[in-house]
């Protein structure tokens, strides 16, 4: 499976983000079927090379101290008061403000919500109600991608490092809500907490993520992509459409950079290498999205 397969099927997703819009974007996308989608404020870097391994989509880079940011206004589902989860995969670019600490992704107002942060003594952590800390003991390395999230069940703060949990804590309040938005790259609206990194692929939901759900997003963001979304078509049918060997595909697959599919989504052909079960060196091909589209047709050899 792919990342966003992955990200997609997690239980209770309220939200993700892929963060690969190209440069001049103003509107991030939310990937899921919620359409929760986001402003790019103050120009953060976009179409930087993402985290993913086998995925040519894009991420989004800030700088330190400038308040480039992903923000999504407040709106009711933010306001989850137990059973929270997110994830992301982020690389820190820049030395660690150890005044204020940096923002990766959070919901912070006063006694804020809640906050993935690296902490003023340079370590992934996490904050609820700015009262709840839980860190990693490891100090984050600049320069090197990690997947980052965490979970609270109403009980315990969990989080998790490289698909591992590294650190927990008991806790048992329900978290503040109002109106407060959730934003990547900054918190409380000030730019001394923006951090330079480079993040992607920011998944929130309102349940409680299991130890597999991490460690199996990290798996597909460090192994090359699958498909995600399978033409809806039997191989005979795909054999009499295109009458083409699974090598042209493939050779296909390595210089298709990408087309516009249903106007709002990039695809990109690929080609599963497996047994040929027609013994004939024929093969179904798959299409990749970057966003959920319904299965797509194949009408005299062309996509509609």
């Amino acid at each position: 499976m792919t990342y966003l397969s992955t990200a997609l099927a997690l239980p209770g997703l309220l939200a993700h983000w892929r963060l690969g819009e190209a440069a001049g974007a103003t509107v991030a996308e939310d990937a899921s079927p919620n359409n929760r989608d986001g402003a790019y404020l103050n120009t953060p870097t976009l179409g930087a090379t993402g985290l993913l391994s086998g995925d040519a989509d894009k991420a989004m880079q800030t700088a330190a101290n400038t308040g480039q940011c992903m923000s999504v206004a407040s709106a009711a589902w933010m306001n989850v008061t137990t059973s929270l989860s997110m994830a992301c995969r982020v690389r820190m670019t820049s030395a660690t403000d150890t005044s204020n600490g940096d923002a990766i992704v959070s919901r912070y107002s006063g006694s804020f919500p809640w906050m993935l942060w690296r902490n003023t003594s340079g370590k992934f952590a996490v904050q609820l109600n700015a009262a709840a800390n839980v860190a990693d003991p490891t100090t984050v390395v600049v320069g090197q991608d990690y997947s980052a999230g965490f979970s609270y069940d109403g009980a315990n703060i969990r989080l998790y490092v490289d698909g591992v949990q590294v650190a927990s804590t008991p806790y048992t309040a329900s978290l503040v809500t109002g109106s407060i938005p959730l934003e990547i790259g900054r918190y409380s609206s000030a730019a001394s907490t923006t951090p330079g990194m480079v993040i992607d692929e920011v998944s929130v939901g309102n349940a409680v993520w299991a130890a597999a759900d991490f460690a199996a997003l990290h798996t597909a963001a460090t192994t090359s992509a699958a498909v995600d979304i399978t033409l809806a078509l039997t191989l005979p049918k795909i054999r009499a459409a295109l009458q083409v060997k699974k090598t042209v595909l493939t050779d296909v697959s390595n210089r298709l950079g990408g087309w516009q599919f249903g106007g709002y989504a990039t695809a990109r052909v690929s080609v599963p290498v497996a047994a040929d079960p027609l013994g004939d060196d024929e093969q179904a091909f798959n299409v990749e999205a970057a966003k959920y589209l319904p299965p797509p047709t194949i009408v005299n050899g062309e996509i509609q």
